[in-house]
């Protein structure tokens, strides 16, 4: 039986290698496995290139830790905003089905 001819180029979570098995299409059967699963690929930091599996595509040592924050930060300020908008459309006693629709 021969080798196979390629290696595997799926990028190691926190590292900066890729996993580098023999196989015979892109991946190996372990991580085509996975995508065949649904799991996402990991993809590179911006600045280093270390795997990483979040979709602003920083690690913590490039700043990756304070996006996220800033990311929850925007997130808790909108709810709090729509909870506030649908607290004063129930002061006004106006179903807010009827509010979609005149939209």
């Amino acid at each position: 039986m021969t080798r196979a001819p390629n290696k595997c180029g799926w990028l190691m979570r926190g590292r900066k290698e890729s996993c580098g098995k023999r196989c015979y299409g892109a991946y190996c059967g372990q991580h085509n496995y996975q995508l065949k699963k649904g799991m996402k690929r990991p993809e590179p930091c911006r600045v280093c290139g270390v795997g990483l599996l979040c979709d602003y595509r920083l690690c913590k040592p490039c700043g990756g830790n304070a996006l996220k924050q800033r990311l929850i930060r925007k997130r808790e300020k909108a709810k709090k905003f729509f909870e506030l908008v649908l607290l004063e459309l129930k002061e006004r006693n106006t179903p807010v089905r009827e509010m979609y629709l005149r939209l």
